[in-house]
């Protein structure tokens, strides 16, 4: 928002200082967080305690060695478990700050941050970091490898495949991008997305074949309950709506990055859409788009007057306040606290 308005170099650093302790207090916040807060947060800790403590490790139980291997190491030098906690809010919420100076090469990358941090802060660092962190490091991978930096895009998405291998996604996505982006038109978006809400059936059916690996199995199999997803919910529609209408009017007119962010936005809620059936499925991928979604909202900036985007970017904050207001519910006991 503080790079939509124009304001002087001052208090540009004043507004950086801010931020700079926002991130240390998330941090802690995270990290010193109440075990009743998340859902997770028992199931986390034993299945950590159950891999340090196991007297025969096998090659089977090192499931996602990126958040195993540093759980252990803290657990070794003899650190509690806040402290690990702590360390996985930092790589998160840095990697969200990172993404965020990434995208426009820095400009709105605090508008960006407070619209991620709004959306994913409680669903993301304080009840599924695992993922959370993960989604964070390869969003950044993405824009690196989008960006031209290729070791540092590999090597970081290397990384988020170790932390949680959901984000494997993103890479062939990406590499679809890369090798037919001069075939990507508006007609192909529009039809990408329409027709992902024909399909639900489809998807059901080609799922099922992979009903036998043991980390889809459960929210195909009915071991975890699932239920279709709501298509009409505030968060899908406003999306749907903003992407649609940059596609339709402004498509011709954006630059290499925004066509690159509304494509991947657009992936994200044909996803959903796609996958309306499964929840597990349907919210878990899209969520997977969440970085690219918040920047995409930031398209329309430069197409508007000075006037229009101060108006703009007071809506966005209303948005942004009914994502953080929905996600309260997944941690009542600091809702309670806040109302």
């Amino acid at each position: 928002m503080f790079s939509v308005i124009f304001i002087d170099r001052r208090s540009r650093v004043l507004i950086c200082a801010f931020f700079c302790f926002l991130i240390v207090y998330l941090i802690f916040f995270t990290g010193l967080k109440s075990p009743d807060v998340a859902p997770d947060y028992y199931n986390y800790s034993d299945w950590l305690h159950s891999f340090v403590d196991s007297p025969q490790l096998k090659f089977v139980d090192l499931k996602d060695p990126g958040f195993l291997l540093p759980y252990s190491f803290i657990n070794w030098i003899g650190f509690e478990d806040y402290v690990f906690f702590c360390l996985v809010a930092s790589v998160s919420l840095l990697a969200k700050a990172r993404f965020s100076s990434l995208v426009y090469g820095g400009q709105y990358s605090f508008f960006i941050f407070f619209l991620i941090l709004s959306r994913f802060y409680i669903v993301h660092d304080l009840v599924q970091i695992r993922v959370g962190a993960a989604i964070a490091i390869a969003s950044c991978a993405i824009m690196f490898l989008n960006n031209g930096s290729k070791r540092k895009g590999y090597l970081l998405f290397l990384i988020s495949l170790s932390i949680h291998l959901s984000v494997i996604i993103l890479f062939p996505i990406y590499l679809f991008y890369a090798f037919f982006s001069k075939y990507i038109s508006k007609i192909f978006l529009l039809i990408l997305i329409f027709s992902s809400f024909m399909f639900p059936y489809f998807a059901q059916y080609a799922l099922s074949i992979l009903s036998g690996m043991s980390r889809v199995a459960p929210y195909i199999n009915g071991e975890y309950q699932t239920s279709a997803v709501s298509l009409f919910s505030f968060y899908f529609m406003v999306r749907l709506l903003t992407f649609l209408s940059i596609v339709i009017l402004l498509y011709e007119r954006l630059a290499q990055t925004e066509r690159f962010l509304i494509f991947m936005s657009i992936c994200g809620v044909a996803i959903q859409a796609f996958f309306s059936w499964n929840d597990a499925f349907s919210l878990r991928f899209s969520e997977l788009f969440g970085l690219f979604d918040m920047a995409s909202f930031c398209i329309i900036f430069r197409f508007i007057d000075q006037n229009s985007r101060a108006c703009y970017a007071l809506l966005l904050v209303i948005v942004a306040a009914i994502f953080y207001i929905s996600s309260l519910r997944l941690v009542g006991v600091y809702s309670s606290l806040i109302f």
